[in-house]
């Protein structure tokens, strides 16, 4: 906001792993705010350990794919609904190209826990979900998703330390950034709904055949979010 010289930049804070937290922003907004044009799901970060929030998830599939994504854009739509050419922009991540979508797994109801995988398959489940929400032609918002390329940020210092060198060439935040601030302000009919971009273009989903997925897979990773996200509502006593 300093950088921008703009007075008008206001923060919420939540965790974006919590459901409660997503509900209570979006109430927030929803409260103070009569449209909302744009939606960033960014939040991420590769755990090195299986752990678990206080709502009993994974933290990586709470936080990037349950609450910081599905739950927290449904809260929204209402606010998205009211601008035209609104849309949905999911920063995911070309680590997505290595797996497949399998819930148990992304979810960790099953197998040996591998943050890096566990964080790719949640990245993955990102662009189904997009796809999902993509192809409905009563959705007035677009939602896309994204790979920002190799970025030097914190999180990947944290999560490989010396080993980065791997990932180069690595880019600078502000690489990393254009094309997601691109999606964000584009002519909406500019945007391929349900796509995966990287600096500005869309992307193949798949670079090998056993990752694919079909709509099917994609509409039941949906439905099981919200009746993860449905029963969530339920025990914290949400209409």
């Amino acid at each position: 906001a300093k950088l921008a010289g703009s007075g008008h930049v206001h923060a919420l804070i939540g965790d974006c792993g919590l459901a409660s937290d997503m509900r209570r922003i979006a109430a927030e907004l929803r409260e103070r705010e009569a449209s909302l044009h744009c939606l960033v799901c960014n939040a991420g970060e590769i755990m090195h350990e299986r752990t678990m929030t206080s709502e009993g998830h994974e933290v990586t599939f709470a936080t990037q794919l349950l609450n910081g994504v599905y739950v927290l854009s449904q809260e929204l739509l209402p606010l998205l609904r009211k601008s035209y050419g609104a849309r949905v922009v999911c920063v995911s991540s070309g680590g997505m190209y290595a797996v497949g979508y399998d819930h148990s797994l992304a979810s960790s109801a099953s197998g040996t826990y591998d943050g890096q995988l566990n964080y790719a398959r949640v990245k993955r489940g990102q662009v189904l979900l997009c796809e999902h929400f993509g192809r409905d032609p009563a959705e007035p918002v677009a939602f896309v998703s994204c790979h920002p390329g190799w970025v030097d940020t914190p999180a990947v210092q944290r999560a490989y330390g010396s080993s980065k060198w791997f990932l180069e060439p690595i880019r600078s935040t502000w690489e990393g950034a254009e094309g997601i601030c691109w999606l964000c302000t584009a002519p909406a009919a500019e945007l391929e709904r349900g796509a995966f971009y990287l600096d500005r273009s869309p992307q193949p989903k798949d670079l090998v055949s056993w990752t694919a997925s079909t709509e099917q897979d994609a509409s039941a990773l949906v439905a099981t979010l919200a009746e993860a996200a449905a029963a969530q509502a339920a025990i914290a006593g949400v209409e």
